[in-house]
């Protein structure tokens, strides 16, 4: 059973590409406006629509990336990446913990 928490980090995309994550944000659906969660399967849920799938089928959109209406907008990101802003966000995040670090680090896998 997935244990979920709030998604609140800075933007994976960005590190990826080797520029600052900016500030820890909520996360956003982008389609449906809803807020978005983070399991310790590595897997992302909005709450809204309940769309759901693993963390490396999503992409990434924030201020930083310029336009929201062009096409690269939102950027995929990497598994390292991913990885650096989710143990930020673990440290600072209660729901979270060491436990659940580290079940997300093995389920999130290399990509």
């Amino acid at each position: 059973m997935a244990n979920w928490a709030k998604l609140k980090m800075g933007c994976p995309a960005c590190v990826a590409q080797g520029d600052e994550a900016g500030p820890a944000t909520m996360w956003v659906h982008a389609s449906c406006g809803g807020k978005m969660k983070i399991s310790d399967l590595a897997e992302l849920k909005c709450t809204s629509c309940d769309t759901q799938s693993h963390i490396q089928n999503w992409r990434w959109g924030c201020p930083k990336h310029g336009d929201p209406t062009k096409q690269d907008y939102y950027r995929p990101t990497n598994a390292s990446a991913i990885a650096a802003q989710i143990s930020v966000a673990a440290a600072i995040t209660p729901t979270m913990g060491k436990k659940w670090l580290m079940k997300f680090l093995d389920n999130l896998g290399e990509w």
